[in-house]
């Protein structure tokens, strides 16, 4: 089991040339799904013309995730990893019920406290009930 958790949570995260660059580029069409779903639902426009959003939205939140947890997966255990799932739950209840527009607007806010808060909340564990920067596999 130690082998596995060091092989999933390195001591330092893991990098490669260019990591930035996508990161910022999944970011950036996150945003502009996040955007067009909004738009789409607070100007009561049909759910078939705000699909494509959704499905973009959702689609590099998960490879997002894929990212960060390839990094080091110690950011599932902690608050901005938990927000994170916690939100790609609340997007794809849109699939089901495409007229709750409150989901949209949970998830901008939880986006927004998550990205601004202080490291202590951001990187607070559940499972620890502290802030967990690394786990200690001696």
């Amino acid at each position: 089991m130690r082998k596995l958790l060091r092989i999933l949570c390195p001591s330092r995260p893991r990098d490669f040339i260019g990591k930035r660059w996508l990161k910022i580029t999944l970011r950036t069409f996150h945003l502009v799904g996040v955007a067009g779903v909004a738009g789409g639902l607070l100007l009561d426009v049909p759910a078939s013309n705000w699909l494509g959003y959704l499905h973009l939205t959702v689609l590099s939140g998960v490879l997002f995730l894929i990212l960060e947890l390839w990094s080091n997966a110690i950011f599932i255990i902690q608050l901005r990893g938990l927000m994170i799932v916690v939100k790609l739950l609340l997007l794809s209840l849109l699939y089901h019920y495409p007229n709750h527009h409150s989901v949209v607007l949970i998830v901008i806010v939880l986006s927004s406290i998550v990205s601004h808060a202080p490291g202590n909340f951001r990187y607070f564990s559940l499972l620890h009930g502290r802030r967990v920067d690394a786990l200690s596999l001696q």
